[in-house]
């Protein structure tokens, strides 16, 4: 089942054309990277899919449902959750009531909201920190976190941004395998994440953006061996 279809989308911020004509698809049970050097548009993407930005140009449908005009918690109660590179948890709550935010998007009520918080940390594996003070976490629990918080809005697809940054080796194998198992539920992934070996282990299809526009698409090999890529990442000296 494709749950993203991403077509021509474009976005400019005055003169800056941080998105040109970018297409891509997402299906339920796939995990799509989305790769490129500093400045190539991948965090605005996130934002055009999701809701944050208005695209000037082309057209976002999540699960037959075209979305590129609604608002952002319109988008999330359609099925997507989204993460952020920068983890920003609700000061003065603990683990799970910040988790419960996310469950309210469907359990508006608070009894069934602390019952899906409960779940879902559970299900991540971080059932341990529900009582702590979100303020106090390490960087690798703040991650776990948000993406608990995300799957508490029970979404079809997820938006991971640089979800493995700044964890150590162990901290990032953890991390991948919770990826894995979503993938394996049926969930559909867009992942940004800049370490290579990262995106060859855990990427079906990887899409390159330079400058805005869609350099290469397809498996982690093809694209990585493309001259264009390696020149886009390394330079023309060294590539």
């Amino acid at each position: 089942m494709m749950l993203l279809n991403v077509q021509g989308v474009s976005k400019a911020f005055g003169g800056l054309k941080a998105l040109q004509n970018v297409s891509l698809k997402v299906a339920a049970g796939q995990i799509v990277g989305v790769i490129g050097p500093n400045g190539a548009g991948k965090t605005t993407l996130f934002g055009c899919i999701s809701g944050f930005h208005r695209c000037d140009s082309g057209t976002v449908t999540l699960a037959g449902v075209r979305t590129e005009t609604l608002p952002p918690h319109s988008i999330c109660r359609l099925g997507m959750g989204r993460t952020f590179q920068i983890v920003r948890p609700f000061e003065g709550m603990t683990v799970l009531e910040n988790v419960m935010v996310g469950a309210m998007v469907r359990h508006p009520g608070t009894a069934k909201a602390r019952d899906k918080a409960s779940e879902v940390l559970q299900r991540v594996g971080i059932s341990h920190l529900g009582d702590r003070d979100a303020d106090g976490l390490s960087v690798a629990d703040l991650r776990a976190m948000e993406v608990a918080r995300a799957l508490a809005t029970e979404p079809k697809l997820l938006l991971l941004d640089e979800m493995l940054a700044g964890l150590t080796p162990v901290e990032a194998a953890q991390m991948h395998e919770r990826f894995m198992r979503l993938r394996d539920e049926g969930l559909g992934l867009l992942v940004i994440e800049h370490s290579v070996p990262t995106v060859t282990a855990l990427c079906d299809q990887v899409v390159v953006l330079n400058f805005g526009e869609v350099l290469a698409v397809g498996t982690a090999s093809e694209v990585l061996a493309d001259a264009r890529v390696q020149e886009a990442y390394l330079g023309n000296k060294h590539a």
